[in-house]
């Protein structure tokens, strides 16, 4: 019977070890890849983002990283010095054809309401590249037979009027320290100030396992709303606009895409704020990330159940 005994106790111990341990090595895989996967996306996150921005827009400022130019079909230019003294008056002359505005160049681009579009063209003291100029213009011919115009170079300060009343406006551009619309308390003597009018900002990345692209979070401006992409590796994120006008339809229309780390937006009577994607944005919009953690978590409840909760003891020897 004492052999009996010992026998059944000794079965019931190495039954129990084994289970146990299979239960705790389950558990501990289980959490290792939930804590790598938590790890990788924490990184995965913290890498830039795509954002395209869709706005409607009285003003945009950017600083421009590579050569762009414009078309412009009835206008002025008013050229001056960026520093000038009492006896530097500013020269205004119509203008017809094209506008090629080179990199680190900061840019205005204005139309409030239905009125003409004014772009306001000055140097970046801080980054100016001497090797191109900063703005040259290439005058249209008045007739197909007449000859091209030579090409005139601004070495300073530039701004252009135009009017669309006769064709629209539309043209591109690529910039950093990019602001879309612009928070404005008060207004001046002599114009109205511009404002963002309304837009959406749309933050897009890949599917955790495929190339598949996805709309991981939308953001909503607001009439007067400010806009700025972030990127914590250079400051301003790289921002590229086409940018539409027609004589119908007020302020621009702007279609941009930045790569950056965050949005930042600025409204009035408030403290500006950053704003980008979090961990549960992603899981819940890539179902296949969606599924991977629900059947990790699955295998982590078995695992601690299995490891914690009761078991099944084997049944002892029958005796004679």
């Amino acid at each position: 019977m004492l052999k009996t005994l010992t026998l059944f106790a000794a079965s019931l111990t190495l039954s129990s070890l084994r289970h146990f341990r299979r239960s705790a090595v389950m558990a501990m895989l289980t959490f290792f890849i939930l804590t790598s996967l938590a790890t990788y996306l924490a990184n995965f996150i913290a890498l830039p983002m795509t954002f395209n921005i869709s706005t409607r827009s009285e003003v945009l400022e950017l600083t421009t990283v590579d050569t762009t130019s414009f078309y412009i079909d009835n206008g002025t230019v008013t050229s001056g010095r960026l520093f000038p003294d009492e006896n530097d008056a500013p020269t205004t002359n119509t203008f017809r054809g094209l506008v090629e505005i080179g990199p680190n160049v900061h840019v205005s681009l204005t139309r409030v309401g239905n009125g003409p579009i004014t772009l306001h063209v000055t140097p970046d003291q801080n980054r100016a590249d001497r090797a191109l100029p900063p703005l040259r213009v290439q005058s249209a011919p008045t007739n197909a037979t007449s000859p091209d115009l030579p090409a005139s170079t601004f070495p300073e300060t530039a701004t252009f009027r135009i009017d669309i009343d006769k064709a629209p406006f539309t043209g591109a551009i690529v910039g950093d320290r990019a602001t879309v619309g612009r928070v404005s308390h008060h207004s001046d003597l002599f114009e109205t100030l511009p404002t963002l009018r309304e837009g959406r900002i749309d933050v897009i990345a890949s599917s955790l396992l495929t190339d598949v692209r996805y709309n991981v979070l939308t953001i909503d401006l607001a009439i007067g709303d400010q806009a700025e992409i972030i990127d914590n590796r250079v400051g301003g994120g790289i921002l590229g606009c086409v940018i539409s006008a027609t004589p119908s339809t007020p302020a621009l229309d702007y279609s941009c895409r930045a790569i950056g780390s965050a949005v930042k937006i600025s409204r009035i009577h408030t403290q500006p704020y950053t704003m980008k994607p979090t961990l549960w944005d992603y899981v819940k919009a890539d179902p296949v990330l969606t599924s991977l953690l629900a059947l990790l978590g699955t295998m982590m409840v078995v695992a601690l159940q299995n490891l914690l909760g009761p078991r099944h003891k084997p049944s002892p020897p029958k005796t004679h």
